[in-house]
């Protein structure tokens, strides 16, 4: 008696183009940035992070990463976002931060609150839990104005709320675009 075995072949993995793979290796290298800071971020890496984020490729690389994450870790990662904003904001004129760069930053904070308002509706969750989160948002996009970003990305998010586009749709065309396209792999 013989027995059958049938082995497959192992999925091939293509390897990224050389520019997305070093979009890839920024998606990680925000991560960790974010990840570590205590909220003491320095100027010049604030300024190294708004780099990162000002990069389309990386910035929805890192959002598709986001959505990715369970609920406790997209507030970690909130909150981690915003005490990196917290440490430059007030004192970027001192420091030689261009305001525009705090209001870019801001809009990508932004994004990432609204993406986790988009997974709490896709999750059904009660408007009690969803509505702070909206009140955010909000008044990120007031600040992302005040310090003049250059981003249509923030247009888009106003222009949402605006027309009271349903919560989850930033959240499901994020998560509905693959990781490769989001950081430029076509």
């Amino acid at each position: 008696m013989s027995e059958e075995t049938t082995s497959e072949a192992p999925e091939e993995v293509t390897p990224l183009s050389p520019v997305a793979q070093k979009n890839h290796e920024n998606v990680e290298r925000l991560a960790i940035i974010l990840s570590e800071n205590e909220g003491n971020a320095s100027a010049e890496t604030f300024n190294v992070v708004h780099d990162l984020v000002d990069n389309i490729y990386v910035r929805d690389g890192f959002l598709h990463k986001f959505v990715e994450l369970d609920g406790t870790n997209r507030i970690n990662l909130i909150k981690a976002a915003n005490a990196y904003l917290v440490s430059v904001a007030p004192t970027y004129e001192e420091n030689g931060i261009e305001k525009f760069k705090i209001g870019n930053y801001t809009s990508f904070l932004t994004a990432l609150v609204y993406s986790h308002v988009g997974a709490n509706a896709a999750e059904e969750l009660p408007n009690e839990v969803i509505e702070p989160y909206i009140n955010i948002v909000d008044k990120l996009l007031l600040s992302a104005d005040a310090f003049e970003t250059e981003w249509s990305l923030t247009k888009l998010m106003k222009t949402a709320r605006r027309n009271n586009v349903p919560n989850n749709i930033f959240y499901e065309s994020i998560k509905a675009t693959s990781y490769n396209e989001c950081i430029g792999e076509r």
